[in-house]
């Protein structure tokens, strides 16, 4: 049976579950807009590097794990750079 990884989207939102926090209430630990976290959990865009540095920090502060999100997000910057490259061959 294969495990399926979560998206970054994914391992945010349930890490923001896991501790029973709302959107805002994340946002406002993260010093960060609520709209921000929103579009972080849709997967429309992702935590530049302040951020993550805040939910590391948010991390170490809450004992919960940072290395699945630290991965999804360097997954999804290769996820950035395929489709790129993807695009720019379909439009050759």
């Amino acid at each position: 049976m294969e495990v399926k990884k979560l998206t970054l989207a994914e391992n945010i939102k349930l890490m923001r579950q896991r501790l029973f926090l709302s959107q805002e209430s994340f946002a406002r630990e993260l010093e960060v807009a609520l709209s921000t976290v929103n579009r972080w959990e849709m997967g429309k865009s992702k935590p530049n590097f302040t951020a993550m540095k805040n939910i590391k920090s948010f991390c170490l502060k809450n004992d919960v794990d940072y290395a699945p999100l630290e991965q999804s997000w360097l997954h999804f910057e290769l996820q950035a750079e395929k489709k790129a490259k993807r695009n720019q061959n379909v439009s050759a």
